[in-house]
């Protein structure tokens, strides 16, 4: 398993992990730092979701609205019951605004 915090029951953030298998820890993994959305072909058996926004300066409406967008999704994996690693580049910002907002 990459580095990554366990949030609640199911929900993990994190630095985006390297390329590989990480199907024995996740069924998702949400990438939002803008300068790395890597192929989804590079996780294989991971469904791999797209969300990138900014965060060198306060966000942007757009960059709310992505956020914003990227947790109604992290919730409705969740009430599926999989197991979803939201990841930026470091693992703090863009990643835990995500869960935070992502409803249960």
């Amino acid at each position: 398993m990459s580095a990554a915090s366990r949030i609640v029951d199911g929900l993990w953030v994190g630095a985006a992990p390297p390329p590989g298998d990480y199907s024995a820890d996740w069924d998702v993994i949400v990438f939002t730092a803008e300068e790395y959305q890597p192929d989804r072909g590079l996780f294989p058996r991971v469904r791999v979701r797209h969300f990138p926004y900014d965060d060198t300066s306060p966000p942007s409406d757009r960059d709310l609205m992505t956020a914003w967008s990227a947790a109604e999704e992290v919730a409705r994996y969740l009430r599926q019951g999989r197991r979803v690693l939201v990841t930026c580049r470091m693992g703090r910002n863009r990643s835990a605004l995500v869960a935070a907002l992502a409803p249960r």
